[in-house]
């Protein structure tokens, strides 16, 4: 049960530094902590575990800290930190050489935290090489793709901002220094980066996080943007929470079978009979994080399902026949990353809802058609551009049509026309029709 405690009166120190007395700054508060951020470059560990802990950003940070996690949305964007052994850890404002930290290590630390009533731990896998969106996903990992001008990954750190949330655990593997640099530079929250070198599905993603987990968890895969109330976690009496949404097309997704109070009795992947509607979003909160573990080496130990695979949700169905509550919630909306048709989908519904930029440079004998997203930047004549089109900076249309299509950063269309396509940065489309493909470093492959 989530119960209300009462705050610890400030400045009372915290665990081992009570014995200091009560002038002892709390943790994080002394002025080593407001001084400067600390970061820990990634070592090798067993099973290619990698932990790489940003404690905020490596270089002066403004002064938002945790705060920044509450507030209202944000935009983030960058390039790759390298997880080496050797090499400093470098900041926008210099440099100063990294510390190695052993997960022995890392375990005897944990017994210390977490230090904060209502803390939670995100788990996010992105080991995924996301097919679907070949061959943009050869050069830019599936969470990095960008919607309505930003990241995905960057509206999903959007939407648990108003969460305490104590740390990232990143489960990586396609493109993993990409990823690490960007979340090192982009989000100000500390975060540790596993390697799943073997892909053997959810259940094995999630295992990777266990010897860093000691508190209440929160999954999210990031191939989807959802419209969530995450401030169940601090309201619900349940062992977890599993947040789903009612679908047509049951067949094609793992549903959830509840009882009469919204609690999940099982989980039925891809079923042939309408069981039930309520689809697994991949969004989940579990509080009883012991059991959640308990029910994944329990599914390790199982022979695995199609593909050579082993699936969280048995883990969750193991919760469930140990007598853990699970309640299955509601989203407001739910949208996928994972294709070109649905990406562009999702693309539509961000313009739709406040995404919309339209060209502030001059514009010639163009016709613009909203909702549009259109940085600054980008030179357009004699075309027309839109609906449903974000085209990035530096980008240059002329003598085109671009319909239902994203575009990114300095791409040239001359007499051409795009439509239902997602075009990777730097491409040249001249004299030609690029119809429902996928278009980056010239290679052109149709969307599927």
């Amino acid at each position: 049960m989530f119960r209300d405690r009462p705050p610890l009166p400030r400045p009372q120190a915290l665990g081992p530094r009570a014995d200091l007395g009560p002038h002892r700054p709390v943790r994080r508060e002394d002025p080593a902590h407001r001084a400067r951020a600390r970061a820990v470059v990634a070592v090798p560990q067993q099973e290619g575990r990698v932990d790489l802990r940003a404690r905020w950003r490596d270089h002066p940070a403004p002064a938002a800290g945790r705060a920044a996690l509450r507030a209202a949305h944000g935009a983030g964007a960058g390039v790759p930190h390298r997880a080496q052994a050797d090499p400093p850890i470098r900041g926008r404002h210099g440099h100063r050489s990294a510390r190695g930290v052993h997960t022995r290590d890392r375990r005897r630390g944990a017994a210390e935290r977490p230090l904060r009533e209502g803390a939670v731990k995100v788990i996010v896998p992105l080991a995924g090489k996301g097919t679907r969106l070949l061959p943009l996903t050869k050069r830019v990992p599936k969470p990095l793709v960008r919607v309505a001008g930003r990241p995905v990954m960057d509206y999903v750190m959007d939407a648990v901002k108003p969460l305490d949330v104590d740390e990232i655990i990143v489960i990586t593997g396609h493109l993993k220094n990409v990823v690490e640099r960007y979340v090192v530079e982009h989000y100000d929250v500390k975060a540790t980066f596993v390697e799943q070198k073997t892909l053997d599905g959810t259940a094995g993603a999630i295992n990777l996080a266990r010897p860093f987990v000691d508190s209440p968890v929160l999954i999210i895969f990031v191939d989807t943007l959802f419209e969530a109330d995450l401030s169940l976690v601090e309201r619900v009496d349940a062992d977890g929470i599993i947040w789903a949404k009612e679908v047509e097309d049951y067949q094609r997704f793992g549903v959830i079978v509840t009882d009469a109070q919204g609690y999940m009795q099982r989980i039925v992947e891809k079923p042939s009979t309408p069981v039930s509607r309520l689809a697994n979003i991949g969004l989940q909160y579990v509080r009883d994080w012991k059991t959640l573990f308990d029910g994944i080496a329990h599914v390790l130990t199982q022979p695995p399902g199609k593909g050579g695979e082993y699936y969280l949700t048995d883990a969750f169905q193991y919760m469930v026949d140990h007598g853990r509550r699970l309640l299955t919630a509601p989203v407001r909306g739910w949208y996928d990353c994972g294709k070109v048709d649905t990406l562009l989908e999702t693309n539509r519904h961000l313009l739709d809802n406040g995404r919309v930029r339209l060209p502030t440079g001059p514009c010639p004998r163009c016709t613009i058609v909203p909702p549009v997203y259109i940085e600054d930047g980008v030179q357009i004549h004699d075309a027309t551009v839109g609906p449903n089109v974000s085209l990035e900076a530096g980008s240059h249309v002329t003598e085109s049509t671009i319909t239902n299509s994203i575009l990114g950063r300095n791409v040239r269309v001359v007499r051409s026309t795009v439509h239902d396509s997602v075009i990777g940065d730097d491409q040249v489309i001249e004299g030609r029709t690029v119809q429902a493909s996928v278009l980056d470093a010239g290679e052109l492959a149709p969307a599927t």
